[in-house]
């Protein structure tokens, strides 16, 4: 092999060695980030569905306690419920 073959391929590995070290380091910081970024918005949207769910849970109890509110059969059912009766009592007139 002759000097300046021999030259030629010291200075291309020369070159392109920092190239591929450079590029695992920015490929794993690249990762790295793109993984934080991927968990903190994962936990803000999972935040966000969990704040509508409560207030969807909230508005439908209302919704139930206005709709039974004082019905009879409901009450009487809540009560044996609270009473822990296995089979609730129901009014023979309803």
């Amino acid at each position: 092999m002759s000097l300046r073959l021999r030259l030629v391929l010291l200075f291309l590995v020369a070159a392109f060695v920092p190239f591929g070290a450079l590029g695992l380091v920015v490929r794993d910081t690249f990762v790295h980030d793109l993984e934080a970024d991927h968990r903190r918005r994962f936990e803000a949207r999972t935040e966000s569905l969990r704040r509508r769910l409560d207030e969807t849970l909230e508005a439908d109890a209302r919704a139930v306690r206005a709709l039974c509110a004082h019905d009879p059969f409901v009450d009487r059912l809540v009560l044996d419920l609270a009473t822990d009766a296995s089979i609730p009592r129901v009014n023979k007139r309803w």
